[in-house]
């Protein structure tokens, strides 16, 4: 019968140069100081589940004490005489805590902090746009798990409920995100490289009205210097940009005595 493994045992226990040694402890069937040929030595616990022998490592000596190992490998075989499985449930815990390291609303949150905050002046719209709004769905999920048939889902259910500028505007944030991912090794690879703005966008210039001039021309006068003065200056600028000789004078004649017939441009 093995000997219950003391203090002493475990510190002049030598490695086999040749293979590695299990020394049984004889005080808990199952519980085993294992010995590496290089001299490393863990804790270790063997038990059986449905039927197969099954193996759970508990952890390196000396930063696991004996007692602290004793105890953990007699939870273990205690788990195990109830159906259950603990080298199983260790790796799913490891998964877990593994996936949460890698949420999307997680890494993120982390790009807006570590990065987004220092390198863009709208980075409130980039957390915005990655942590709420269309992407709240994916807060929770592996990022490592997003595709870019993924991505293009997204973005088509955007368009199709008829904001088609939002869709591209989600697009350009995601680009340097995923990016950031790729250069912190996050990511292999950006699940959209090359992907293109999913929507043409239509320019909307538009010119002011004579009537809207003039009502800015007034509201300039009322609000007085410097502001009143800025804003005029500004309207004749444009005006001159715009057309550059004598009748953008005449414009702005026709727009003062749109806003007040007694005044006129000097």
């Amino acid at each position: 019968m093995a000997a219950t493994l003391t203090q002493k045992a475990i510190e002049t226990a030598k490695p086999d140069p040749a293979k590695r040694r299990e020394i049984p402890d004889g005080g808990l069937p199952g519980f085993y100081l294992v010995v590496q040929p290089s001299g490393a030595k863990s804790w270790a616990v063997r038990y059986r589940f449905a039927g197969t022998p099954r193996k759970l490592t508990l952890g390196p000596y000396p930063l696991l004490s004996l007692a602290v190992a004793r105890q953990a490998a007699r939870e273990a075989l205690l788990a195990a005489a109830h159906g259950r499985d603990p080298a199983a449930e260790k790796i799913a815990a490891r998964q877990e805590t593994s996936a949460r390291r890698f949420t999307f609303g997680g890494i993120a949150a982390e790009y807006v902090q570590r990065h987004a905050k220092a390198h863009h002046r709208t980075w409130e719209e980039t957390e915005r746009l990655l942590t709420r709004a269309d992407l709240a769905a994916w807060k929770d999920r592996d990022i490592r798990t997003v595709t870019r048939r993924d991505t293009l889902d997204l973005l088509d259910a955007i368009i199709e409920r008829g904001s088609r500028v939002q869709a591209n505007r989600l697009l350009t944030r995601l680009r340097p995100f995923f990016s950031w991912c790729v250069e912190r090794g996050i990511l292999e690879v950006s699940p959209i490289a090359g992907m293109r703005p999913p929507s043409p966008e239509i320019s909307r210039d538009r010119m002011l009205s004579d009537a809207e001039l003039a009502a800015v021309w007034k509201a300039a006068d009322e609000a007085g210097f410097p502001f009143g003065p800025a804003i005029r200056y500004c309207q004749a600028f444009v005006s001159n940009e715009r057309d550059p000789d004598c009748r953008s004078r005449q414009h702005l004649s026709r727009i003062a005595a749109l806003a007040d017939p007694d005044q006129s441009v000097p």
